[in-house]
């Protein structure tokens, strides 16, 4: 007769066994994903498909790249309201020498970055605080644009700026130097970049704000 009890033993055992695998199994596949980056908050904003593979519009990418450089003419050339301000002068005026010294204007405004300026208010923030040398920009999202702008928006590409140090970062409300933000820049179909703010032209993810300096003086 066989003995019942040793069978018991050996189907617990066994069932231990098959269980212990099961979680080895699913641990190490958890374990081996990639980690996934972090979703922007929708806010006042729409929330967009996060990736990190984002093709940036040509348009924008350009615009981030002549803030950076310090390229003013080219910020001017691609920006729908300076533009028009500039089509508006010489109109006013009759003369190219008006319409000139309105662009010079235009440059000084955009290379200045002051203490008092490098504040974010819930109107916005001039893009040149954003866009500063030596911060990293990159690509996380693309939607269809801030719906509502004229002309409208074909497309909007969000961008992750991180700030490299604490001294050149922009500020929030508090005065507190920001590490990392997200910035829209709307498109329009022309291929101009589009006020979105009334401070600036960036649409601000309010919600995709991050402090994480650790040891970053």
């Amino acid at each position: 007769m066989a003995d019942t009890g040793s069978e018991t033993r050996r189907s617990w055992v066994a069932a231990l066994v098959v269980a212990a695998s099961a979680a080895l199994c699913c641990w190490w596949l958890f374990a081996t994903q990639p980690p996934q980056p972090p979703s922007p908050a929708a806010g006042a904003t729409p929330q967009a498909p996060v990736s990190y593979n984002v093709i940036a519009n040509p348009v924008a990418k350009r615009y981030v790249s002549a803030f950076q450089s310090g390229e003013w003419n080219t910020v001017i050339e691609i920006t729908r309201w300076m533009q028009e301000r500039l089509l508006h002068v010489q109109a006013r005026d009759g003369s190219p020498q008006a319409r000139e010294a309105e662009r010079m204007r235009l440059r000084k405004g955009l290379s200045e970055r002051t203490m008092e300026g490098n504040q974010l208010r819930p109107e916005g923030i001039e893009d040149q605080y954003v866009f500063v040398p030596g911060a990293t920009v990159k690509a996380i999202a693309l939607d269809e644009g801030q719906p509502g702008l004229k002309p409208p928006a074909q497309s909007r590409t969000w961008f992750e700026v991180t700030f490299a140090k604490r001294s050149q970062a922009l500020r929030d409300g508090a005065g507190i130097p920001i590490r990392s933000i997200a910035v829209g820049v709307n498109v329009s179909a022309d291929g101009f970049v589009l006020k979105g703010s009334v401070i600036g032209n960036l649409d601000v993810d309010t919600e995709w704000i991050f402090y994480d300096w650790n040891d970053v003086l």
